[in-house]
């Protein structure tokens, strides 16, 4: 993996949003250079205020101008998180989130910043949990609810696809 010398990058979908907020402040604080995307001028001023640099774009123009620019004042992004959802409209929002993902690799592929780390899968539903020391306990056992549903039923809560 590269070793990087800059600040470390992160565009965040839906940086205005409940989860989507909570996400890029806490990639301010752990000094990351901290984009978010935002569909609405309005929003830019709250996110500049914490310390992010507001990106005013949309996924409805698949050439996405907002990262062709950023491509060419050098941005590259080391990760991207989209924090935006739809559910009455869930497939075409995700399926109009996906090629945004393929035009920050195809911007992301002259860089020496792709992962190369030998093994490196992706996350998923059936992998293994690494959680935080504090957090173990809740991401191992939150699950275990199902277990029990002779007595009663239950709902494991997640935030959208981070």
């Amino acid at each position: 993996m590269a070793k990087h010398t800059a600040p470390r990058t992160v565009l965040v979908t839906g940086a205005n949003g409940y989860i989507g907020s909570a996400i890029s402040r806490s990639f301010v604080r752990a000094g990351w250079k901290t984009y978010g995307l935002i569909c609405s001028q309005k929003h830019a001023s709250a996110l500049s205020y914490n310390d992010m640099i507001p990106v005013l774009g949309s996924f409805n123009d698949p050439s996405f101008p907002f990262l062709t620019k950023l491509n060419e004042e050098g941005v590259v992004f080391d990760v991207v998180i989209s924090t935006t959802e739809q559910l009455s409209n869930y497939i075409p929002h995700y399926n109009a989130i996906i090629p945004l993902l393929h035009k920050v690799v195809e911007l992301t592929k002259d860089s020496d910043k792709l992962a190369t780390s030998p093994g490196l899968r992706p996350h998923t539903e059936s992998s293994l949990l690494n959680s935080p020391k504090a957090l173990r306990d809740r991401a191992n056992y939150a699950m275990r609810a199902f277990h029990h549903g002779d007595a009663f039923d239950a709902a494991v809560i997640r935030p959208t696809n981070v």
